[in-house]
Parts: C-alpha cells; sequence; structure tokens
C-alpha cells in the first residue's frame, strides 16, 4: 500500500511541476498562467525564420554565396544573396512587393524583369526553380529581414581597360545615342513629386539594361560596360524606390554626376 501512496505522490509531483513550468511572474508578481497556444505563437515566428533559412540553404546556396568573399569570387555560379537583397529591397522596399517579385522571379526567370543585368551578363539567366510558391515565400522572407551587412560599393568589381590602355571601347551608334538620351533625361527631367522621380529612374534602368544584356558585346569590351556601370546600377534601383522627393534630387544628381563620364570610355 505505502508503495502506491508513493506512485501516486510522485505522478502528481511531476504533473504539478509540468504545469509550474507554464507559469511567469507578471508586474505585479502575481503569477500567470501561459497557454500552450501562447507558447506556440512566441516561438512561431523565430521557427519560420530558421525553416526560410534552411530552404534557403537548400536550394539557394547551391549557386549563390550568402555574402561577397574575394576567396570564392572566380568559383561562383551566381551574384551573393546580400547583393540580390540589395537590388530588389531597393526596387520593392515593401514586403509584400518584394516577396511577389522574389516568387514571380523565381517560378519564372525572364530577361524582360532582370534587376541585375550585370549578373546575367555574367552568370547567365537562372533556370526556374519550381519547389513551390510556399516554400519560396518563406526563403523570399529570410531574404528579406536577415542582415547580409551592406553592400560595398566604393570597390569596383571589374578591371578599367581605359584607365590600363587609354583606349575607347567602340559601341554600336544606338547604344551610344540610347546612353546620350539617358543623360539628357536625368540632366532636362525637373520631378516634382516621389512618383515622377520613381518613373524617371525606372525609364533610366530599362535604357540601360538593354546594353548591358546586348550579347554582342564580349571581352575587353563588355568588361568596359561592366565596369562602367557597376554601382549605377544600385543607384538607378533607389531612385527607383524614393520615398521623398529630397531622396530623389539626391540620386538624380549622383546619376547625372556618373553618365558624364560615359564619353570617357566609349566611341
Amino acid at each position: 500500500m505505502k508503495k502506491i501512496y508513493f506512485v501516486i505522490f510522485i505522478a502528481f509531483t511531476m504533473i504539478n511541476c509540468k504545469q509550474e513550468s507554464k507559469k511567469t511572474n507578471d508586474n505585479s508578481g502575481n503569477k500567470q498562467v501561459i497557454s500552450d497556444t501562447t507558447l506556440a505563437q512566441k516561438h512561431t515566428g523565430t521557427n519560420q525564420q530558421d525553416d526560410g533559412y534552411t530552404l534557403m540553404k537548400q536550394f539557394c546556396f547551391t549557386c549563390h554565396i550568402e555574402k561577397p568573399d574575394p576567396s570564392k569570387r572566380d568559383n561562383m555560379l551566381a551574384p551573393p544573396m546580400r547583393n540580390v537583397q540589395q537590388h530588389y529591397k531597393s526596387t520593392f522596399p515593401q514586403k509584400d512587393e518584394f516577396i511577389k517579385a522574389v516568387i514571380s522571379w523565381v517560378n519564372k526567370p525572364d530577361e524582360n524583369k532582370v534587376l541585375m543585368p550585370g549578373a546575367v551578363r555574367r552568370f547567365n539567366l537562372m533556370p526556374p526553380l519550381p519547389i513551390g510558391d510556399d516554400k519560396i515565400k518563406s526563403i523570399a522572407e529570410v531574404l528579406y529581414e536577415k542582415d547580409f551587412g551592406k553592400m560595398n560599393h566604393g570597390k569596383r568589381m571589374f578591371k578599367d581597360k581605359h584607365a590600363a590602355t587609354g583606349e575607347k571601347q567602340k559601341l554600336n551608334p544606338a547604344d551610344i545615342a540610347q546612353i546620350h538620351s539617358l543623360a539628357n533625361k536625368l540632366n532636362q527631367t525637373k520631378p516634382e513629386t516621389v512618383e515622377a522621380f520613381r518613373q524617371l529612374g525606372k525609364e533610366v534602368f530599362d535604357g540601360a539594361r538593354g546594353i548591358l544584356l546586348n550579347k554582342n558585346y564580349q571581352g575587353d569590351v563588355l568588361q568596359q560596360i561592366q565596369f562602367f556601370f557597376h554601382g549605377i546600377e544600385g543607384d538607378m534601383h533607389n531612385l527607383m524606390s524614393v520615398n521623398t522627393v529630397e531622396e530623389g534630387k539626391k540620386y538624380q544628381k549622383i546619376l547625372q554626376e556618373k553618365f558624364k563620364d560615359f564619353d570617357k570610355y566609349f566611341k
């Protein structure tokens, strides 16, 4: 009989301890019961991010590295995830728009939707990744939220052939005219609203993208194009997604100055 009482006592103690583990003190010092549902809700966000990052490692890191690494530069198969995040987040600053854009791209990569034309010329267009919208959404959420560190535009990825040889690279006359037209648009357009600045950025980006994607340019010519546009891509994206008129004026001025150098490199 004593053994039976002892077993009952132990069982009761274990149940009571389990219930106590779900209690916490509120600010008044009183005990407050936390339900299983509340505990689950508390950790849901973290678990979703963990799951999304696991999917990112499984499906993305095969080609993309997490952030730029000079020691891996020659073996890269795609742009680093940090660079992808920067280009997409500057163009789609709102999370829901960002996620939709990533899902659309991963399901059906399309040169007409390219936000990183320089990367496409270097690595080619990625193939579709048919893993389902739910998985892509989880990855996109992590891509939007994760801190990969800031991009450093101060260091050029491509060599300046003009500095080495003093020669200008020859481009198709139509492309020369296109760049001059974009430069004139930047210099002569005087936007007064945020939406007008964003539209200007989109028009400039769409016009420049075709030159970067032109497969007729190879070798030294392509390298000089990539050198010229390195960093400018980010400035165009920033102009496309400004939130204030002051920001618009800032990035329009930056692009005006950078486009002035075009005739220095090309003829």
